[in-house]
């Protein structure tokens, strides 16, 4: 018998089922200072920071980092919010029109790490 191929979280589909995508920050760093984006249909979500119960932390390695960024940005690709619905081709469509404006800054090195860069050993 044939070994079954692998398979990843996008090769899964039932009707009805929702689709998650994360809107990610393209600078290294700075602050976020305003989110604006179109009216939403009734039938996709959007959650920031601001809209997760409890805490928005993730604790990894003894270190704690936010889930969705709320003022600061702090490396590139980092999460900003997260939109939900029942159609990926809508929720992308919704992403490309989400604009969020920052004050980047230079980014970090860690060539030469300043005193707030953590260092892992």
């Amino acid at each position: 018998m044939a070994a079954e191929p692998e398979r990843f979280v996008n090769d899964y589909y039932e009707d009805g089922m929702y689709i998650g995508l994360a809107v990610r920050a393209p600078v290294a760093r700075g602050e976020i200072l305003s989110i604006s984006y179109p009216t939403l249909p009734e039938e996709i979500s959007l959650i920031t920071a601001d809209g997760i119960a409890g805490r928005n932390e993730l604790t990894l390695l003894g270190r704690s980092m936010p889930i969705l960024a709320k003022r600061r940005v702090s490396y590139a690709g980092e999460p900003i919010l997260l939109l939900c619905g029942p159609d990926e081709r809508d929720l992308l469509d919704l992403a490309a029109a989400i604009e969020i404006r920052y004050a980047e800054e230079a980014p970090l090195s860690f060539a030469n790490p300043t005193d707030d860069q953590a260092v892992l050993s």
